[in-house]
């Protein structure tokens, strides 16, 4: 991109961006983008190589001692093209049934960028919890 207004501007309100809020968006590009050719563009700073071997990479065997957590867990979810089909989310419930799910309404898999407001006051909510829980042991 020329610059990274124009890159905000391309991305602002389309494509996976559209249900973002703008100040989500400008911090994408501040941070997701480097300059390039001599300060005279920008682009992205991680490649598609990069990202590509990061998806199949994927995780370690998350199931594998999952029973043992001690501590509160809160699963947050998307309502639609969730990563965490309800299959999984089953198999969470069995093996961590005290664990709290919350499912959000009209989010997508972008949650934490659709909807940062959500994922801050869960944080604290589980946040508090700990904090209860380090008090009674």
């Amino acid at each position: 991109w020329p610059s990274r207004e124009a890159m905000f501007e391309n991305y602002r309100g389309r494509g996976a961006f559209k249900f973002w809020p703008e100040e989500v968006v400008k911090d994408y590009v501040t941070g997701g983008s480097l300059d390039y050719i001599d300060y005279r563009q920008v682009r992205l700073a991680c490649t598609p190589g990069w990202e590509a071997a990061n998806y199949r990479a994927g995780p370690p065997n998350v199931w594998k001692g999952l029973s043992s957590i001690k501590v509160p867990v809160t699963i947050i979810l998307a309502e639609k093209r969730s990563t965490c089909p309800e299959e999984s989310v089953a198999l969470l419930q069995r093996k961590l049934p005290q664990a709290r799910v919350v499912r959000v309404p009209g989010a997508s898999h972008f949650l934490p960028m659709e909807q940062p407001d959500v994922i801050r006051l869960e944080m604290r909510l589980l946040a508090r919890t700990l904090d209860g829980n380090a008090l009674h042991h």
